[in-house]
C-alpha cells in the first residue's frame, strides 16, 4: 500500500471516529428534571464547605437554626447553551432556596431543577458575607460544577452604613468573578398579603480567564433579616471547550410566596 493511500486511510479513519463520537454525544438527550420541596431538602444536606475553606475566613457563632429550613419561590426563566445544536433548560413555576447550619455559618442552597443549583457558605448571615459560593449546571448528562471562593468573606450587603457602592472579587482558579454591588435603596415588597419592608441591590459580576462575560443580578432582602425576598437575574458568558467556544445564557425571576418556612 502506498504512503498516500495510508495517509488516506487513516485520515479516513480520524473523521469515522470524530463522527461516531459526535453522534454518540447527540445521541445523548438532554433533560430538564423538576424536584419537590423534599428533594430539595434532602439534596442540600449533600452541600458542603471545603474544610480549606472553613479554617481560611473568620467564622461566627453558629446559626440558631435548628437542622434546615425551607422556602419556596415563585420562578419563571430558562438557562441555554448552544454547544450540540443548543440545549434549553426552562425553569418550573416554583423552586426552593435551603437554609441550613454548616460551613463558617450558614449554607443557602437554591434549587431550580435536578440539572441547576447554586449555594452559598455564608460566614455572618446578619450581613450575608460570603466566603464562596457553587454553581452547578448538568448538561447532556455531563457535570459541570464550578466552585469559586474569596479571599475574604465578600459582603453582598453595604460593609458599612455610609457604603452605597463597593467591590469584591471570587474565583475558581480558572475563572475569576469581580462583582461591583449598589444599592438602589429600598423599598416594600408584597409578600402572600404581608408587605415586607426590603433593601435593593444590584450586582454586575464580570468573568475573565476560562470564562468572559458576566450577569446582572437584583436582589431584594428583608430589611428586618436577610432573607431574599426578591430575585431576578441575567447571564451571558462564553467558554472554551474541546469543541470550541460554548454560549451560556440564562434569565430568570424568582419571588418568595411565604414569609414562613416549609414544616420539616
Amino acid at each position: 500500500m502506498s504512503r498516500g493511500r495510508v495517509v488516506a486511510l487513516v485520515a479516513g479513519l480520524v473523521v469515522v471516529v470524530a463522527a461516531v463520537v459526535v453522534a454518540a454525544m447527540f445521541l445523548r438527550r438532554d433533560t430538564t428534571t423538576v424536584i419537590g420541596a423534599d428533594q430539595a431538602r434532602t439534596a442540600a444536606t449533600t452541600t458542603t464547605a471545603p474544610s480549606a475553606l472553613t479554617t481560611s475566613v473568620n467564622t461566627v457563632a453558629p446559626s440558631a437554626r435548628a437542622g434546615s429550613v425551607v422556602y419556596v419561590y415563585s420562578m419563571s426563566g430558562f438557562e441555554a447553551i448552544d454547544a450540540l445544536m443548543g440545549a434549553r433548560h426552562d425553569y418550573p413555576a416554583q423552586t426552593y432556596l435551603t437554609v441550613q447550619p454548616g460551613g463558617c455559618g450558614e449554607l443557602w442552597r437554591w434549587q431550580a431543577i435536578d440539572e441547576r443549583w447554586s449555594s452559598w457558605d455564608v460566614c455572618d448571615p446578619e450581613q450575608v458575607t460570603v466566603a464562596g459560593f457553587d454553581s452547578f449546571n448538568r448538561w447532556f448528562g455531563v457535570d459541570d460544577l464550578q466552585q469559586y471562593r474569596c479571599d475574604d468573606p465578600a459582603p453582598y450587603l453595604p460593609p458599612a452604613p455610609d457604603v452605597a457602592t463597593w467591590t469584591f472579587a471570587c474565583a475558581t482558579g480558572e475563572i475569576t468573578q469581580a462583582t461591583t454591588a449598589e444599592v438602589l435603596g429600598t423599598e416594600t415588597l408584597d409578600v402572600g398579603g404581608t408587605p415586607v419592608d426590603t433593601i435593593h441591590v444590584h450586582y454586575t459580576d464580570t468573568l475573565s480567564g476560562g470564562s468572559t462575560g458576566g450577569s446582572e443580578t437584583d436582589r431584594w432582602f428583608r430589611l428586618e433579616d436577610p432573607l431574599v425576598v426578591k430575585e431576578v437575574g441575567s447571564t451571558a458568558s462564553a467558554s472554551q471547550s474541546p469543541i470550541g467556544t460554548v454560549n451560556y445564557t440564562e434569565e430568570y425571576e424568582m419571588t418568595l410566596q411565604s414569609l414562613d418556612p416549609l414544616a420539616p
